[in-house]
């Protein structure tokens, strides 16, 4: 999360606690609701700081990915079926080989050479099957 944005939400959060302190609510709800704004932002500041801004992710054609994090950690994964491509920007589900779930990658024609991001425009087309990309013509 960057600066301005952890200060735009401390400012947030102490105003919403300020209009519940000075609301004329009983004690008890004014206890209550303040309990609830410093876990909700607590929550919000914690899960913001957990995201990998930068990193590189490299798709080889049997389907199968490679992403290196920031601290350079290797974590292997195999494409989903399912992505979501435009001229200016890409969205790739991967499932981790050692991990449970879907990570989400976002990758960026302007922060990508032409030919590289339109080499892997090309690859995750010729990808989907011909019945999926019926339905995506609109």
């Amino acid at each position: 999360m960057a600066r301005w944005a952890r200060l735009f939400h401390l400012m947030l959060s102490a105003l919403g606690i300020l209009a519940v302190l000075i609301s004329p609510a009983a004690w008890t709800w004014k206890l209550g609701v303040c309990c609830v704004l410093v876990s909700t932002a607590i929550v919000i500041v914690r899960n913001g700081f957990d995201r990998q801004p930068v990193g590189l992710i490299r798709v080889f054609r049997d389907g199968t990915t490679l992403y290196f994090a920031n601290d350079k950690k290797r974590v292997f994964g195999t494409l989903a079926r399912n992505q979501w491509v435009s001229r200016w920007i890409c969205s790739l589900g991967v499932y981790p080989a050692k991990h449970a779930g879907k990570q989400f990658f976002v990758i960026f024609s302007s922060m990508n050479e032409a030919d590289e991001y339109r080499r892997l425009l090309m690859f995750l087309r010729m990808r989907t099957p011909a019945s999926q990309a019926q339905r995506m013509i609109w």
